[in-house]
């Protein structure tokens, strides 16, 4: 038994099922970061007799939401040795979050930009934790423009969604430049998106992959496979700031591997976090 503690965002659907489904056989005790208990009712019912299964409520598209979080998880516990940043989302029409901010931005990257940082004691005290952070190989479409993050215009959605990918990998690259040194590993990886419900995938995404030949499509198992080997493989023990497609480590965009578009965005989100830090 692992008896490690591990938190997931956005476990309800896609690589979130299949994780929660691996660790808790692996013993894992899980916290499960959602906004809609009843959505894992039937999947924590499944193993919460014999496995720790929590759920926290928690929009990652609202940073109070975050906060409140946040300062559950320091109340409940005093380590966490694996947080997966899976929660997120697809929109179509240009929406904004309670913060008024874009709400791809908001809820697939700056809501983990909070939680993860918050959450640095508790990473800390585990010793050798490991983050992931769920990337997409959308990410090589991305036009990064720190100044259009808040409030892309224009909206064009698929782009947009590529752009909070994109900032998954700076943040993940840049916090495991960071924090290394406390025995913290940070690492992103591309699933695959059909069958894996996130945002419910749209036509016209599907048809925009299909139109530019991007056969990255893979059925969520498959997909999810990359993420149990970060969590869990012996063979990940210290490895940090690197991209994962399919087990291996691939090399992301230049974008990705831009340093001043690392710390442009850390700067932008710092400011943006700045008065929901507990």
């Amino acid at each position: 038994m692992e008896n490690k503690n591990v938190v997931i965002t956005g476990p309800a659907s896609g690589v979130g099922k299949v994780l929660i489904t691996t660790l808790v056989k692996k013993g894992y005790k899980l916290i499960l970061l959602t906004p809609w208990k009843n959505d894992v009712g039937k999947l924590v019912s499944g193993v919460k007799g014999e496995h720790h299964v929590d759920v926290v409520e928690a929009d990652l598209s609202n940073l109070a939401s975050v906060r409140d979080a946040v300062a559950d998880l320091k109340h409940r516990y005093d380590r966490i040795d694996l947080l997966v940043n899976n929660s997120e989302a697809l929109v179509e029409e240009k929406q904004f979050s309670v913060n008024n901010i874009e709400r791809m931005f908001a809820n697939n990257y700056l809501g983990h930009f909070l939680l993860t940082t918050e959450l640095l004691g508790l990473l800390q005290a585990a010793g050798n934790a490991r983050v992931i952070h769920v990337s997409s190989e959308a990410h090589r479409f991305a036009r990064f423009e720190v100044n259009r993050l808040v409030n892309p215009s224009p909206y064009i959605h698929f782009i947009v969604y590529a752009n909070s990918k994109l900032a998954n990998i700076l943040f993940s690259i840049e916090f495991s430049a960071r924090y290394a040194r406390f025995g913290i590993t940070s690492n992103a990886f591309h699933p695959g998106e059909i069958s894996s419900g996130f945002g419910g995938v749209s036509k016209s995404l599907v048809k925009w992959y299909v139109n530019q030949g991007n056969p990255i499509f893979k059925n969520v198992e498959r997909g999810a496979q990359t993420a149990i080997f970060l969590a869990t493989s012996p063979e990940m023990e210290g490895k940090t700031g690197g991209y994962y497609e399919d087990l291996q480590l691939v090399t992301p965009s230049l974008a990705a591997r831009n340093k001043e578009f690392a710390l442009q965005l850390w700067d932008l989100s710092d400011r943006l976090v700045k008065e929901f830090r507990t």
